[in-house]
């Protein structure tokens, strides 16, 4: 299946974390929490995000929201293997419409 071209500013990611079953996600999988768009009519980010993520494999679930504010935690996880969150920031990082210039990136600090 294509994945479909997103047709807005890019997506921001704040996290990407362990996953917390208290939001909903998978502990054997991590929590993106990004902006969620401000158009109404749906998620497009979240459907974005979930093709993305979903065509290189893995299982993504929508976590909770964060009340009162656009933001939004996704959840990915597998069936076969635990995922690292460097594999997922290489899958989002070859994204042009993903901006993860605000998550936290120790690896890059070593520099």
């Amino acid at each position: 299946m294509e994945r479909q071209e997103y047709m807005g500013s890019r997506i921001t990611i704040r996290k990407i974390q362990q996953g917390q079953a208290k939001i909903g996600c998978d502990p054997r999988g991590f929590q993106i929490l990004f902006k969620e768009s401000g158009t109404t009519g749906g998620s497009p980010n979240f459907a974005y995000l979930r093709n993305l993520l979903e065509g290189k494999g893995y299982r993504v679930t929508e976590g909770d929201r964060i009340a009162n504010t656009p933001m939004t935690h996704l959840c990915v996880a597998s069936d076969s293997v635990t995922v690292t969150r460097e594999e997922i920031i290489k899958v989002l990082e070859k994204d042009q419409e993903i901006d993860l210039t605000n998550i936290d990136r120790p690896e890059k600090r070593k520099e």
